[in-house]
């Protein structure tokens, strides 16, 4: 009798508990990308949350002490934001970003300096930055960017046909090369 009065008393407090709501998923950060800083004591990592208001997931990153486990923003309101790596020194954290708005959007790398101030652009790549690396003494980037797309002449601007093989029926335009 005194088990079934405790299985009584547990199913009516799991009723009672919070549930997990379906609105709930909205909620959810997601941490991604951490990097350890060259003196060991900090983490950059990026940090995703769902925008309601404008259907979209942003990106933000954020800064946190070991030692203390205290965080700190770095990023507010920047979309694209992807890829954060310490410059060799520890002195700075490059990143990849938007620049610009809209459709003409493309990841730039940008640097934030730890000391304080506002991030800088460093690249102006016309196709954008798909990843990119340090040079060991810190003073220049080697990045990957796609070839800018062919200048098409009048009568073939709005032929979009080409050549498929090995059954590649869901590409709709050939691939453009990606170089460093």
């Amino acid at each position: 009798m005194k088990k079934l009065l405790v299985l009584i008393v547990l199913v009516a407090a799991m009723a009672h508990a919070d549930r997990i709501q379906y609105s709930d998923r909205f909620k959810v950060v997601t941490p991604s990308d951490p990097q350890i800083s060259p003196d060991g004591k900090s983490i950059a990592f990026v940090v995703t949350r769902a925008n309601m208001k404008e259907n979209r997931y942003d990106a933000d990153l954020q800064l946190i002490d070991i030692a203390s486990g205290a965080q700190r923003p770095l990023t507010f309101e920047r979309r694209g934001i992807a890829q954060p790596r310490w410059s060799p020194d520890g002195s700075a954290i490059g990143f990849l970003a938007n620049a610009g708005t809209g459709a003409d959007a493309k990841r730039q790398i940008w640097v934030l300096p730890l000391v304080g101030g506002d991030a800088r652009r460093v690249t102006d790549s016309p196709a954008g930055v798909q990843q990119y690396a340090w040079s060991p003494d810190g003073s220049t980037f080697a990045f990957v960017s796609a070839d800018e797309p062919e200048k098409k002449a009048e009568a073939d601007k709005f032929n979009k046909s080409f050549e498929v093989g090995d059954d590649e029926y869901l590409i709709k335009e050939a691939a453009i090369p990606s170089h460093v």
